[in-house]
């Protein structure tokens, strides 16, 4: 798994949210440990939350297909399958 992967579910195993975490918070949780290198992107990307959150949308959309992640209340909260 890519080590953003990693970073994304080793986040979520730390909130223990019963509803799940929004995209929002995953991604401002995490944005300040990943640098621009490990997203492949360049280093303005990581200043504007909009892309920030469809880069982990991505991500979360991978976790969700490979059966780590499920939704919880709606479309933007999510939680780890157990």
């Amino acid at each position: 798994m890519p080590q953003l992967h990693q970073q994304v579910v080793k986040f979520l195993i730390s909130q223990d949210e019963k509803n799940g975490v929004h995209i929002a918070v995953i991604a401002r949780g995490l944005s300040s440990k990943v640098n621009a290198e490990e997203l492949g992107l360049v280093a303005f990307i990581l200043q504007n939350r909009d892309l920030m959150e469809n880069t982990y949308s991505d991500v979360i959309g991978w976790l969700m297909d490979s059966g780590y992640l499920y939704n919880t209340i709606d479309d933007d909260h999510y939680a780890l399958s157990r």
